[in-house]
């Protein structure tokens, strides 16, 4: 049931996507809203059932995790359609094109400099699959992460299973969750493992032998550090609070440890990165400032275009709001009355009360109704605060909750029945759908950015059409790579992913902004594009409009006053001497602005680096799964496996899945920096020799797949990884030359031959001894 009712929310969506299409653009938001709260109200639904399973609960869970992603990316699943995703969508084409990290961008400086994000999504290209179904993937994997932790840290503190399964529900409510925790941005990747570490650390600090639990940890905390500057820093100093605030002194040393650790890592990653920490923060903190200073901000349900929400979305953003503060005055309360008691009378803590800083965890819960009050709420810095802030909200709730639980088990109090429990389950159920629905409208912006629809001025997705995509991919084919071209913020920003142009917006006090501005062209003008060196000018009629729904059209503070685009303005351009047009489809247009005296002259990244052929690639392959095999049969294959089991033990599967995670991103990031570049042949032949070492485990694996094959369940999991091997190996094989298939052929062949061995060697090993005939001497 619950697997139907994600799927109905699938289609759910598909349905509002094709509304949306069809100009109905408000029915549209309201039913897509209804398939995300079809997918919450399902997973919490079973969530809350009297009879929950382990595997139940953590299917609920994985739910929580991926439907509302592939809801988020159902109206644009080709394509990102939000501008930050753009921007690091620019970092992972650099490193794809030129192999190398660290890489100059036009739009943020700061993303190549913490290329964890970008690192990851790389090697799953490698692997084979396109650069956007990467980046899905890692996104994806992600979010399994955080909400596996998370399921898991609360389930280890409360000793209950559904206490965990609800923890990631509450956290789901939070205005996070959806749209900004499933951007492919580096805080999506950076948030598991630091909550990973920090569970370890947790775990650590009342274990016999806690070197292995640091050793998780301090992989987790660099992995952070390789891929967000500021998730890394805030787990860095909830690091340092908790262990102010721990109790015991060997507790308080191995926090004290763990702080230590979190800020060397951080420290060192952000010296070699210090020149471009600037140019980074500014913006934050300038605006920042300027929200705080009382400027004029837009109303409240609506945008600077006059853009106002509909009724509904105003009445579920409040019923949202109010929910929250009152969830969290709830728990304040709670925890008031749990430790004034033990105050007044001056006993020292129980153990129970020493073991977690339950006064810490209360005053950053009480944080989370202060963020929501201050003018900054909705930007960049409140995301990122908001989305770590809601965490202890998620682990205190549940645990009220299920001590309330335990509780009223434990009374006098006489059981409901059957249809009270129903009942009881459905209100809490709608209650909590609709906190959902309304974080999630708040996390998402404006409805027009939710769905598909037509041109709108400044926009984000919403600016990004056809006629956008389709000069966007004319400059990518006809003009040089790492041309400096002006153009609006989300046009430059998918010339920049796109195209691999280098888009320029200002440079110090000089913008782009006045080149569009006036009656004619002026001295100044000219002289403004060759300070800049902007050799191409992108024009989007469109821009006049209407006024620009962000309440700007480039970038803030562009000018002192909105100043709105004309016709005349954006259609002057063909007429003015030393300005070509070069490209005009519809109301786009791309100029040349060579005659004006501007320089050619390209910025970033502007080569190509070829891909090592496929008979390299096998070579490579074939050495390193032969060194592999090799040590697998020395000792060390024992002392790493041993390691690898001892922290699993000590950490649980999920803690295991979240350090995997960070050691594919470090290992990543340290392949790049060797300047090592893997192909997806050379993972096969990899693969191919280590079979041939090791015939005798290939002939097991082969037994072991053999008769897993005999049941139904696993045959069926085994389809949808046959059909993805499949689609991988074609992506490898259309990037391969011609001249390479027979190579290519060869080694497949030998890898299909092996592993048909082996199957065959399994099935007749497994057969029954065929029964003897008895013989006359037997009869006798």
């Amino acid at each position: 049931m619950l697997l139907l009712c994600q799927a109905g929310a699938l289609a759910t969506q598909a349905l509002a996507v094709y509304t949306a299409t069809r100009g109905a653009g408000a029915a549209a938001a309201a039913v897509s809203v209804c398939g995300f709260a079809l997918a919450f109200a399902s997973a919490l639904w079973t969530l809350t059932q009297p009879q929950l399973s382990r595997a139940l609960r953590n299917t609920a869970v994985m739910c929580l995790a991926v439907t509302p992603a592939v809801l988020r990316w159902l109206p644009s699943p080709r394509l990102f359609s939000d501008f930050d995703e753009q921007l690091h969508m620019r970092t992972l084409r650099d490193i794809v094109v030129s192999h190398s990290l660290f890489q100059s961008h036009p739009l943020l400086s700061i993303s190549p400099r913490y290329p964890g994000l970008e690192a990851v999504a790389t090697l799953f290209h490698q692997l084979g699959l396109p650069v956007m179904v990467a980046a899905m993937v890692v996104v994806l994997l992600a979010r399994l992460a955080l909400v596996s932790v998370l399921c898991d840290a609360v389930e280890h503190l409360t000793g209950s299973l559904r206490a965990g399964g609800l923890a990631v529900a509450v956290y789901a409510v939070s205005a996070q969750f959806v749209a900004f925790d499933s951007q492919f941005a580096s805080q999506t990747l950076a948030l598991p493992p630091a909550l990973a570490a920090v569970a370890l650390i947790a775990r650590a600090r009342w274990a016999a032998d806690p070197r292995v639990l640091f050793g998780g940890a301090g992989l987790c905390l660099l992995a952070v550090a390789m891929t967000d500057y500021v998730t890394s820093w805030l787990a860095a100093a909830a690091l340092v609070f908790w262990c102010i605030a721990q109790r015991g002194r060997q507790a308080r040393r191995r926090v004290f440890c763990g702080a230590v650790v979190a800020v060397a890592v951080i420290t060192v990653w952000a010296i070699i990165q210090w020149s471009v920490l600037g140019s980074y923060f500014g913006p934050i903190i300038g605006d920042l400032a300027s929200q705080l200073s009382g400027q004029p901000r837009r109303g409240a349900f609506s945008d600077a275009a006059g853009y106002s929400a509909p009724p509904w979305e105003r009445f579920l953003l409040v019923y949202w709001a109010a929910a929250v503060v009152f969830v969290v005055a709830l728990l304040i309360l709670i925890c008031v009355r749990s430790v004034l008691p033990r105050l007044r009378s001056g006993a020292p803590p129980t153990a129970a009360h020493s073991r977690e800083p339950r006064v810490l965890l209360a005053v950053l819960v009480a944080m989370n109704p202060v963020l929501m009050a201050l003018p900054a709420w909705g930007s960049e810095a409140g995301d990122r605060v908001g989305a770590l802030l809601f965490l202890p909200l998620s682990l205190l709730a549940a645990t009220a909750a299920e001590r309330r639980s335990q509780l009223r088990r434990g009374s006098n109090f006489q059981p409901w029945s059957h249809r009270q429990l129903t009942i009881a389950r459905s209100v809490a159920v709608v209650l909590a759908t609709g906190a959902f629905a309304g974080g999630y409208l708040m996390g998402s912006g404006p409805g027009y950015n939710r769905l598909s629809g037509p041109y709108l001025v400044a926009a984000d997705g919403r600016s990004m059409d056809g006629e956008t995509l389709a000069a966007v991919r004319w400059a990518g084919d006809q003009l040089p790579p790492g041309s400096r071209i002006g153009a609006d913020r989300m046009s430059g920003a998918l010339l920049a992913s796109q195209a691999g142009l280098w888009p320029v917006l200002r440079e110090g006090e000089v913008g782009v902004p006045g080149l569009y501005l006036g009656d004619g062209w002026n001295p100044w003008q000219s002289e403004v594009a060759r300070d800049l060196r902007l050799r191409y000018l992108y024009v989007d009629q469109r821009l006049a409009d209407g006024p620009p729904h962000l309440g700007w059209y480039f970038y803030p503070g562009e000018t002192e006053e909105l100043v709105r685009f004309t016709q005349d303005q954006l259609t002057r351009f063909d007429n003015l001497s030393g300005i070509d047009l070069l490209y005009r489809h519809g109301p786009v247009s791309i100029y040349d602005l060579g005659g004006l005296g501007v320089p050619e002259l390209r910025s970033g990244w502007r080569g190509g680096t070829r891909d090592p052929g496929a008979p390299i690639q096998i070579a490579i392959g074939l050495l390193f799964g032969l060194a592999l095999a090799l040590a697998a049969r020395s000792r060390a294959r024992y002392t790493v496996t041993q390691k690898v089991e001892a922290f699993r033990l000590a950490a649980g599967p999920p803690l295991t899945f979240a350090a995997g995670l960070a050691a594919v991103c470090a290992g990543s990031v340290t392949l790049l920096l060797a300047h090592v570049w893997l192909g997806p042949f050379v993972f096969l032949s990899m693969a191919l020799g280590a079979l041939l070492v090791n015939l005798r485990w290939a002939r097991s694996v082969s037994m072991s797949g053999t008769a897993a094959l005999r049941s139904s369940s696993s045959a069926a999991l085994e389809i949808p990884v046959v059909l993805a091997a499949a689609a991988v190996t074609r992506s490898a094989l259309v990037r391969m030359p011609k001249k390479s298939l027979i190579v290519i052929g060869l080694v497949i062949f030998l890898l299909i031959l092996f592993i048909a061995l082996g199957v065959y060697d399994g099935i007749e090993m497994q057969r029954p001894p065929a029964q003897s005939l008895p013989t006359a001497g037997h009869l006798l």
